[in-house]
């Protein structure tokens, strides 16, 4: 997602684009059958743990997909790229999960 500029109220507006992302390897989390409150309503959640190269990674806001279905970034991704060596191999780790139900 990109923020662009303000409207006349203040309001920035969002624009989605898709775009390809290189990755080092995606796995897929637990798929878990959550129950909710007393009517006992059964959610499907579906986890996907993505492993890339830190150059430009999706952000919080963000949707990925993965085998054909849109997964929503689950939290800030995790850069791994900064530190005090250099590691060329060192990355971001992006958290998806979806809820179905």
């Amino acid at each position: 997602a990109t923020t662009g500029t303000a409207d006349g109220f203040g309001n920035h507006s969002t624009t989605w684009a898709e775009r390809d992302w290189p990755v080092h390897a995606y796995v897929e989390g637990a798929a878990t059958i959550e129950q909710v409150g007393d009517n006992r309503a059964d959610l499907s959640v579906i986890a996907y743990t993505v492993y890339a190269p830190a150059t430009d990674p999706p952000g919080e806001y963000d949707e990925v997909r993965v085998a054909g279905r849109w997964y929503p970034v689950d939290g800030r991704p995790k850069d791994y790229s900064h530190g005090p060596w250099v590691a060329p191999f060192a990355g971001v780790v992006v958290e998806l999960r979806r809820v179905d139900g």
